[in-house]
């Protein structure tokens, strides 16, 4: 199309500037501010990609798993001897993550299966096993609430 304007002579004010520029070539501080300008605009554009990155998918920081356990179980209002058993499964289990026992039904059903089974081989029976309504309570507690 430029080509067709060059070859009929109508040409507008500015598309006449930047052809009398490149016909009598600029000087090196018109090259210097190309350059400077092009290496700014590329700048902010990586800049601004990087921020956007950012935004859309924050880095997430891993907590400690017992500092999540500790407070969800606060949050939960039960009562001491529900605290006790549920700390006692997590001591016993050495469970890495926790703060699953509160989340998941199914997962504190497995954990106390094999909690009790761990109690009734373990040597050391001083805490015994609570009664079988003492964990249904706290099931219930977790699970079966109605807010």
């Amino acid at each position: 199309m430029t080509g067709l304007l060059l070859q009929t002579g109508k040409l507008s004010p500015i598309q006449e500037a930047v052809r009398n520029q490149f016909q009598e070539g600029g000087s090196p501080v018109t090259a210097l501010f190309i350059v400077v300008g092009m290496v700014a605009v590329i700048i902010l554009a990586y800049w601004l990609t990087k921020a956007f990155r950012l935004g859309e998918a924050p880095t997430v920081q891993r907590r400690d798993p017992m500092q999540l356990y500790q407070e969800l179980s606060r949050k939960l209002s039960l009562s001491e001897t529900q605290l006790l058993i549920l700390d006692s499964v997590v001591e016993d289990l050495r469970l890495e993550e926790p703060a699953r026992l509160l989340m998941s039904a199914a997962m504190f059903d497995r954990c106390i299966d094999q909690w009790r089974e761990h109690r009734s081989r373990s040597a050391d029976k001083t805490g015994g096993i609570p009664s079988r309504q003492a964990i249904s309570k706290l099931r219930i507690a977790l699970f079966l609430k109605t807010s």
